[in-house]
């Protein structure tokens, strides 16, 4: 099974609510298909490493970031940004959650999504 886990980071009334420090980690594999074969894996793995990715090059923000085989972690503090940089992390944020849930509702089994 795959776990998202994004903490400090809450969803209220359709907004996305932060608070500093924000995190994502995602963990496991699906185990659907063996490795390399394994849509589910790749589609959460590609959000994930695009999310990372994007806030790096697009929004230039700094991030205490983490990869290896079956785990992404990062670590962003975000009392030091401004609102504008505030309100573009969490359109990439929820567009990162909301391809989890779209694949998170054509495999349930296959991940778990976590908002603390």
């Amino acid at each position: 099974m795959i776990l998202v886990e994004l903490t400090n980071i809450e969803l209220k009334d359709k907004e996305l609510l932060i608070k500093d420090p924000i995190e994502v980690k995602v963990t496991g594999h699906s185990l659907q298909k063996s490795k390399g074969n394994d849509i589910v894996c790749a589609g959460i793995s590609t959000l994930a490493q695009n999310l990372v990715k994007s806030i790096d090059v697009i929004l230039q923000i700094h991030q205490d970031i983490e990869i290896k085989e079956g785990y992404l972690f990062t670590h962003i503090k975000t009392n030091f940004l401004n609102s504008s940089l505030v309100n573009d992390l969490k359109v990439l944020l929820q567009s990162f959650l909301i391809g989890c849930v779209e694949i998170h509702k054509v495999y349930p089994d296959e991940i778990k999504i976590n908002l603390s």
